[in-house]
């Protein structure tokens, strides 16, 4: 007899924890979109100093800085990367008169309602 009241038990316990997975499951919401990436360029000014372009849907907000190219792009960059910024990729501009530097950063919660005077 007991032999008999195994194959019932297991069979059971199978669809009682199938029945659990599909709920569990079922709650889950999956995710709308993967990741979300910020991005912006730095370049040297033809006149010295930098243009910094922080991409958003609606155009470029930019940020311009005076002094020498050299030092302005290196104090650029070091800023980018104290605030999360990573260098994706650099390129030089087709005159051959200067630098495109470009960063990516992760959107994440901290910095979603980072204002642009604040970056």
């Amino acid at each position: 007899m007991q032999l008999a009241r195994r194959p019932i038990a297991i069979a059971t316990t199978v669809t009682g924890a199938l029945i659990l997975l599909v709920s569990t499951l079922r709650t889950q919401p999956l995710p709308a979109v993967g990741p979300v990436w910020e991005y912006v360029t730095v370049t040297n000014s033809a006149v010295g100093g930098t243009e910094t372009c922080f991409a958003a849907a609606s155009g470029c907000k930019y940020e311009r800085e005076a002094g020498r190219s050299s030092e302005s792009v290196a104090s650029a960059a070091a800023r980018l990367g104290e605030k999360g910024w990573e260098l994706a990729a650099a390129a030089d501009l087709q005159n051959g008169k200067g630098t495109v530097l470009y960063f990516k950063r992760l959107k994440s919660v901290i910095n979603r309602g980072e204002s642009a005077a604040n970056r």
